[in-house]
């Protein structure tokens, strides 16, 4: 049976109540004076309070469970706000939950949307969502920032989770986690390392990818492995699906493996990587956008797919009235294609790769060069990919080429 003992204690108040205060050990405060509170003293451990009418103190003890785990999450995008909201929804309903989210760290404010106003990160506002406080969310524009990294280490974290950070990290903030840097990186490592490992599978026609739980070094998705899971790629759309699903699979084997984290399995067990097997992943461009009739029909389907939300897929046409003249130059942003399988006996074809032709069932066809095609498998028509025109699609007939 547990009991409990009051004090009575002396402590320095700051001079404006009001936060929560987590941590006693490491606070300077420059209030004068002192106040005198009951101190009720359950087993637990470490100086946790709240300015009222008592201090708690809480002591291990064998009879309690164990403290949670704290775990300093960083993410930036959306989906990376989708893992962070499962890892927190998870450690709020699970009973004894063995972590809990004790800080996030995103990017700054940064321009997006139609009106490029700046906005906080989507980590940031799921944070804020999560109930994470302020003062626990960090937005340093670099993580070698010598006040970001010394308020971290001021948290003593147990474990740091990234998730599309966007940022790289230094040796000095990762000697900080006691268990180090786990990253979720959807990939099969040491396959697509880098910025955009889903969209250069998807544009490589890769059929299986996966996700990787790795730890977190100096070289870029480079540390050892704990733990892989196989994902077919056909499955998906294009690149925004396949995101959202391997960030949701990655955030489900994170909390299955938290207890081999905290055991140390997870960091015994850890594979290195095979440096003979390493591909990389560069960051998208917007110079990626433009489509090059010159390449094989499957080429630039697989494009279309990996690049549909951004830089997304266009190329610039004219069109011929029936006096031969040619018009002006517009460009077409292509959302969705797919190499074409039909029959070219009804169709006219100008012989020329890029030329827009129509099938009898109305779709749009892109013409390509059939000697460049000549590989293309499973009895696809190698000189011709099929555009599917969505409503959505953005015509614009500018001569500056943008969208």
């Amino acid at each position: 049976m547990l009991t409990a003992r009051l004090h009575t204690c002396c402590v320095r108040l700051p001079k404006h109540p009001g936060r929560l205060f987590t941590r006693v050990s490491g606070k300077k405060w420059s209030s004068s004076g002192h106040a005198h509170r009951q101190l009720w003293c359950p087993p637990a451990r470490g100086f946790t309070f709240r300015y009222g009418t008592a201090l708690q103190r809480s002591f291990c003890s064998s009879a309690t469970a164990a403290s949670p785990r704290s775990v300093v999450f960083l993410g930036s995008p959306e989906v990376a706000a989708e893992v962070l909201k499962h890892l927190t929804s998870y450690a709020k309903s699970e009973e004894n939950c063995s972590y809990e989210i004790s800080a996030v760290v995103t990017q700054p404010w940064a321009a997006r949307g139609r009106s490029r106003k700046p906005k906080p990160s989507f980590v940031e506002e799921a944070a804020v969502q999560c109930g994470i406080p302020d003062e626990r969310i960090f937005c340093p524009a670099s993580a070698k920032d010598a006040g970001f990294l010394e308020s971290l280490a001021a948290l003593k974290p147990d474990l740091c989770v990234t998730a599309a950070y966007g940022n790289i990290l230094p040796q000095a903030f990762l000697d900080i986690p006691t268990f180090g840097t786990l990253n979720i990186h959807p990939s099969l490592l040491p396959k697509f390392r880098g910025a955009a490992p889903v969209q250069r599978a998807l544009q490589e026609g890769a059929e299986e990818s996966g996700v990787s739980l790795a730890f977190t070094v100096r070289t870029m998705d480079a540390g050892p492995i704990v733990a892989q899971e196989v994902v077919n790629m056909s499955r998906y759309q294009d690149a925004d699906e396949a995101l959202q699903s391997l960030f949701q699979i990655g955030a489900q084997m994170l909390v299955q493996h938290m207890p081999r984290i905290w055991s140390g399995a997870a960091a015994a067990e850890a594979r290195p990587q095979d440096e003979s097997q390493a591909t990389s992943a560069p960051k998208l461009r917007k110079e990626d956008a433009v489509l090059d009739f010159t390449k094989a029909a499957h080429a630039l389907a697989n494009q279309i797919r990996a690049f549909s939300s951004w830089p997304g897929s266009r190329a610039s046409f004219t069109t011929r009235e029936p006096d031969d003249a040619a018009s002006e130059p517009f460009d077409l942003k292509i959302t969705r294609a797919a190499v074409y399988q039909g029959s070219t006996q009804s169709i006219s074809l100008s012989g020329q790769p890029g030329c827009i032709c129509r099938t009898p069932a109305k779709e749009i066809l892109a013409e390509k060069d059939e000697q460049a095609d000549a590989c293309v498998a499973d009895g696809a028509l190698p000189h011709m990919v099929a555009i599917e025109l969505k409503q959505h699609l953005t015509i614009a007939t500018d001569h500056s080429g943008k969208m």
